[in-house]
Order: C-alpha cells, then structure tokens, then sequence
C-alpha cells in the first residue's frame, strides 16, 4: 500500500489524528516541565515514576499516531528523551543525567509496545476468533 504524506490512513484505533495531536500535547508538556526551573517543575510522586509515566503515555500515543512505523516511533522517543535530557545543560540550575534519560526511553519504549500491542490485538479480535 502506498504512503500518501497527504492521505492518513485509519488504523486499529481508529483515525490517526486525536493520538498525533495527543502526543504533540504531551511532548509540549514533557518539554515544558522538563525544561522548566526546578522550583515551577510539577510534582507528582518520585521523580522516577514521573519520568516513566509520562513517556509511557507519550510512547503509547506516539504508537497510536503511527502504528505502521515502528522504527520512526523508537526513534522519536529516543530522541525526545535524550534530546531534552541534554538540553537540561542550557538551564541555570538543571543537570542532565544519564540515568534519567534512560528511565524516560525505558518509559516511553514500554507505552510504544504497548501500544502496539493492542492496536494489533484490535485488529485481530475485529477478523475473528484470537485461538486457532
């Protein structure tokens, strides 16, 4: 099947849209709290957990958003999580770690297969029975 960068194809899920829309808003908002002063940063449980939760949903949707390219979604998640990982060095009073960019990816790796997961368990229940 052809791509069309004009064309969006319905998947799984449903139209690809409300989740490209969904992960732009979430990266918006994981770029915000990363990148602001520590004292404005959100709070909301350990820092771990916080990392994890929110690439996990932003895999998730990255996921939904382009089901059919699972390298592109790796790659973004990659790319967003180290990539403002190091951006923390431009803030006055933020480090980047290492550590820390991984637990996002681990995160958002984890949400992207999920997501995959079930978009290709939605397509398989819609054919029939999951048991031989």
């Amino acid at each position: 099947m052809d791509h069309d960068l004009d064309t969006l194809e319905t998947h799984a899920v449903g139209s690809p849209l409300p989740f490209i829309a969904m992960a732009g808003l979430l990266f918006g908002a994981i770029a915000a709290a990363t990148l602001c002063p520590q004292a404005l940063r959100p709070h909301l449980g350990p820092a771990d957990m916080e990392r994890f939760g929110a690439y996990l949903v932003f895999g998730l949707c990255t996921s939904w958003a382009i089901p059919k390219r699972p390298l592109a979604v790796v790659a973004i998640i990659a790319i967003a999580a180290f990539g403002l990982e190091a951006a923390l060095n431009l803030v006055p009073g933020r480090d980047a770690h290492l550590v820390d960019a991984s637990v996002k990816a681990l995160g958002g790796l984890c949400g992207a297969t999920l997501g995959f997961w079930s978009s290709h368990l939605v397509q398989r229940v819609g054919r029939g029975p999951l048991l031989p």
